[in-house]
């Protein structure tokens, strides 16, 4: 979740990631009220969880010229605005708080830091230990549960299925809300999703399949397995750095993207247009999450094996498993049952058919009838 915030965070606020001072550390205290740090902090969260884009803009020229009013209007779609658990002491000229998302029981970490330009960062935690959430017994969880889909759907704010399992024994099993809203069609528990970015799992069984065969190692590198890579960085990240979001390999969504969406049926396709990018950070420095990485592994996959990326997930990962109704047919190939795309804007729910790849890939496929999220 941590990569999730990071990731959207670079996007809405580009100019804020700026480089630490490199200064001694100075004592640190909760800022007063009346400290300008503090101040800004309290304005962008008011204005964000007001949800109102006249506040946002008025933050945006008041503190932060790079601020994506929109993009953080989006954001306060997915988490319903955040809640102030507490303020934590932080370093002069900074301010910091812990708060909850209001839509689930993320905990961020909100450090807001004055300068030119003043700097944001939201990072999503592990959730302290005074404030860990006491354990459940399996029946008073599995009753939590369906209570939060319930009021969740009943709101309009959830459509789909859950279904939770112990051993051989089924816990919940039920549906929620709308596949097709224009037809009123309800979610049963056959509808077929688009899987998001747990596609990326079945790449990484994969890879890990192709390993143990020894088609693959973990420290081969990219050039190695495609050959004439464009750039030369990138062919020398690993496997394994692949696998672990720490090859430097950057996103695919964008721009160029929004442009391209429907030319790009292949991973040869998404290869040739994002190969001569160079890396967003030295290969092994560290996380960065990455979709293209996870392309780069589905292109490889296809190279080494010799099979599409499909037809070899179809074949080693899903058939073995018994998933039988799972797959990656294009978005204008007819899939009985299968829920419409929309996405939350204005406060509405809206068709995303609009913003849809050709299909999905090794990385990610965009999530169906849900909110947008940042891509994991």
């Amino acid at each position: 979740m941590a990569g999730c915030f990071a990731l959207l965070l670079a996007a809405l606020l580009p100019l804020a990631a700026h480089a630490q001072s490199t200064a001694p550390a100075a004592a640190q205290a909760i800022a007063p009220a009346s400290d300008p740090a503090r101040q800004a902090l309290d304005a962008w969260l008011d204005a964000f969880n007001a949800n109102d884009h006249a506040r946002l803009e008025a933050f945006r020229d008041r503190y932060l010229p790079t601020f994506d009013v929109n993009g953080m209007l989006d954001f306060h779609g997915q988490t319903g605005g955040f809640r102030l658990l507490r303020r934590e002491p932080s370093a002069p000229g900074s301010a910091r708080a812990l708060v909850q998302e209001a839509e689930s029981e993320t905990v961020a970490r909100v450090t807001l830091r004055e300068g030119k330009p003043l700097a944001l960062d939201i990072e999503a935690i592990e959730r302290p230990a005074d404030l860990r959430i006491p354990r459940l017994d399996h029946a008073r969880a599995i009753t939590a549960l369906a209570a939060k889909a319930d009021a969740d759907a009943a709101k309009d704010a959830f459509s789909g299925v859950l279904l939770v399992a112990h051993g051989d024994e089924v816990l919940l099993q039920r549906a929620w809300g709308l596949a097709d809203r224009a037809a009123g069609t309800p979610v049963t528990l056959d509808t077929r999703f688009r899987l998001g970015s747990m596609d990326k799992m079945f790449t990484a069984v994969a890879v890990l399949q192709l390993v143990n065969a020894g088609k693959l190692s973990l420290d081969g590198s990219v050039g190695q397995y495609l050959p004439g890579y464009p750039n030369a960085e990138i062919a020398k990240v690993m496997i394994r750095q692949l696998l672990t979001h720490a090859g430097g390999t950057g996103d695919i969504f964008g721009p160029e993207f929004d442009k391209h969406r429907l030319s790009l049926k292949t991973h040869d396709d998404y290869v040739r247009l994002y190969g001569a990018r160079g890396p967003t950070q030295p290969p092994g420095k560290g996380y960065e999450y990455s979709n293209y990485g996870y392309v780069l592994l589905g292109d490889i996959i296809e190279h080494v094996s010799g099979q599409s990326y499909y037809d070899y997930v179809e074949q080693h990962v899903f058939a073995p498993a018994g998933m039988r109704d799972t797959g990656s047919l294009p978005e204008d190939a007819e899939v009985p049952g299968r829920a419409h795309a929309y996405t939350r804007k204005d406060g509405k729910w809206i068709d995303a058919a609009g913003t849809l790849p050709y299909r999905g890939t090794a990385a990610p496929r965009p999530a169906a009838a849900t909110a947008p999220r940042p891509t994991c």
